[in-house]
């Protein structure tokens, strides 16, 4: 099951799909604008790329989630909301048999503490996250956009999507005091889940 933010995620789930894995796919909905730019760019990626079998397609409305955590730091507060988006992920693989989770993280040239933020992010999951871009760097990522057909095209993303990227290492206990400040509970990832839409 991928996650996809943005057109980076789409190159990650390719490069699972061309090992011969099939991938459903999971958009968070934070505003509808940034949902009406990902749609057909996931429409023209799975009619293109996706042999014998049709992807599902996931939407969780995270939007009330985006905004409580709008006036956060923005690297704690993105951190944040991708751990919840990954929890959600992990409760709809669980119920359509998906046996992973795919991301889409990638290292630009000063991200040097990603992985610890990673260790973040996954805590508490019991399935795998595959991130095949991890080991790549803008420029091949951006090259890997192009030649599955998504560059060029406009996107407008939300800002705490464009800020996937934290250069900073962000403290475990930081992520945990911001969940409860904005009073964001497992319990409440999971009505997430629950409240999700499917579209063929």
């Amino acid at each position: 099951l991928g996650v996809v933010w943005s057109r980076e995620s789409l190159a990650a789930i390719w490069m699972i799909m061309k090992r011969g894995c099939e991938a459903d796919i999971l958009v968070p909905q934070i505003d509808n604008e940034q949902i009406r730019g990902l749609i057909p760019l996931i429409k023209r990626f799975s009619d293109r790329w996706a042999y014998g079998y049709e992807p599902k397609l996931f939407i969780v409305d995270v939007g009330p989630l985006a905004s409580r955590l709008s006036n956060m730091d923005s690297g704690v507060a993105s951190i944040l909301l991708r751990k919840f988006m990954l929890r959600i992920a992990q409760a709809i693989a669980k119920e359509v048999g998906a046996e992973a989770i795919v991301s889409d993280e990638s290292f630009c040239p000063n991200s040097l503490h990603i992985l610890r933020n990673l260790d973040v992010v996954d805590e508490g999951l019991k399935l795998p996250v595959l991130r095949p871009l991890i080991a790549l760097d803008r420029d091949r990522v951006a090259e890997i956009v192009n030649k599955i057909g998504l560059g060029g095209l406009s996107l407008e993303e939300h800002s705490l999507v464009k800020s996937r990227e934290v250069l900073q290492w962000v403290e475990p206990k930081d992520v945990n005091r911001v969940g409860v400040e904005v009073g964001v509970s497992v319990e409440e990832v999971t009505s997430y889940a629950k409240r999700r839409s499917e579209y063929s």
